[in-house]
């Protein structure tokens, strides 16, 4: 089972990796920096590989998905519910690649600020 930890100023996250093309990717890239958003429950940073749109793809990841999305070669790690935006409901999330599961409190993510630095290592 591949974990990878997501070190935050001040906040841990671990998270084992679903067997998928994404994780392989960003798991050969590790370790690697990068400085945060949040956005609509979640905490969103760039990474350094191209993916394309999975077949199991879905445009509103639950708490605790970890999704790539191919557009924007983004990672979020959603800790809440996003907000409806969508004139039917939907999320308004474009379709992102589910690549891993995070394990411990999500609340902890609320407190991080945009310009957050994180860094992201195999363990």
């Amino acid at each position: 089972m591949r974990q990878v930890r997501f070190t935050f100023e001040g906040v841990t996250l671990d998270a084992t990796l679903r067997d998928t093309p994404t994780a392989d990717a960003i798991d050969a890239i590790l370790p690697m920096e990068a400085t945060i958003a949040t956005s609509d429950g979640a905490v969103l940073f760039p990474v350094p590989v191209s993916v394309g749109l999975e077949a199991e793809a879905r445009d509103a990841p639950r708490p605790g998905e970890i999704a790539y999305r191919p557009e924007a070669r983004m990672v979020a790690i959603a800790f809440g519910p996003p907000n409806a935006s969508g004139e039917d409901g939907s999320s308004g999330f474009e379709p992102a690649n589910l690549w891993a599961d995070a394990a411990g409190d999500l609340a902890q993510l609320e407190k991080l600020a945009p310009g957050t630095r994180v860094l992201i290592t195999c363990i």
